[in-house]
């Protein structure tokens, strides 16, 4: 037999301050649970910026799916159309549609969805400034991150209100405009050097349709860069050179291929037949980095 003295309990704590006192360990301490949010809070702003860039990236490849979805779209009409190029409208380029035209042709042909896809997932909102109006239409231009739009007359259109953030090489779709340039109220030097056809050499370097902040556009051999990021306006490069895809913009190109294009390599690409894929905004051409504006020199030579 165990010889050890017996201890009797000690009986003068009574049972309910001893769970009093269990319950108080198992609980958070104010300074403990302080902890825990800061380490929330910190590991919240370390992922943030891998969640907008992961997001961005989202929105530029659903941006090439939906020029991808064009150039499905302008093959086949091109073949229809026997080589002639095609307006966004789906029409051949001498018949020469504005958006409107546009617009009504896709919507009432192929449905209302296929207007979706005149808009980037990166410039899907639109505002109410420098809004024109003509005749009961109004309409403004985008910018970077704003899509272009404009609205119908009561009657006019299926929908209210139509937007769009791409737009079309003008020295490509205008030709058929050649024979009658002052009744469009456009130089003839603008049809001297346009494509005639989809159907040319270098094909994957003429740029078709892509990012831009108003319906169309064409650049001018003498026109230099946005001076500074966001200078959007209705005229050249200032509508094409707009940082929309971390440093670049997506293009379809006449040979129904998609890709980004950097900043500084939109003054390589071949316009137009006369245009200088040598000129003094190229490194061929001799630009230096310090030639840029502020906004651009970062931005990879081309």
């Amino acid at each position: 037999m165990d010889d050890t003295p017996y201890s009797p309990p000690d009986v003068s704590t009574p049972l309910r301050f001893g769970r009093h006192d269990k319950r108080r360990d198992a609980a958070f301490s104010l300074i403990e649970l302080l902890v825990v949010i800061s380490i929330i809070v910190l590991l919240m702003v370390l992922l943030l910026p891998t969640l907008q860039r992961v997001r961005k990236q989202a929105r530029a490849v659903a941006c090439q799916a939906n020029l991808r979805q064009w150039g499905i779209f302008f093959s086949a009409q091109e073949t229809a159309n026997e080589d002639e190029p095609v307006t966004a409208s789906g029409l051949k380029a001498s018949e020469g549609a504005g958006p409107g035209d546009s617009m009504r042709y896709l919507e009432r042909c192929y449905g209302p969805e296929i207007v979706d896809l005149f808009v980037c997932p990166m410039a899907s909102r639109w505002e109410m400034k420098g809004v024109r109006e003509y005749k009961g239409w109004r309409e403004a231009d985008g910018s970077t991150f704003t899509a272009w739009w404009f609205s119908a007359p009561p009657g006019e259109m299926d929908r209210e209100l139509y937007l769009g953030s791409y737009g079309s090489n003008h020295e490509v779709t205008f030709i058929g405009f050649r024979d009658r340039p002052k009744e469009m109220g456009m130089a003839d030097t603008v049809y001297d050097s346009a494509w005639e056809s989809a159907a040319v050499r270098g094909a994957a370097s003429i740029p078709f349709f892509f990012d831009c902040a108003i319906g169309g556009a064409s650049p001018h051999k003498r026109e230099g860069p946005p001076p500074y990021e966001g200078c959007e306006g209705t005229y050249y490069w200032y509508t094409e050179c707009i940082n929309r895809h971390d440093g670049g913009v997506n293009y379809l190109f006449m040979d129904w291929s998609v890709r980004k294009v950097g900043l500084k390599e939109l003054w390589t690409l071949k316009w137009n037949k006369k245009f200088n894929t040598r000129g003094p905004w190229t490194k061929a051409g001799g630009v230096k980095p310090e030639d840029w504006p502020v906004w651009m020199r970062g931005f990879k030579e081309y």
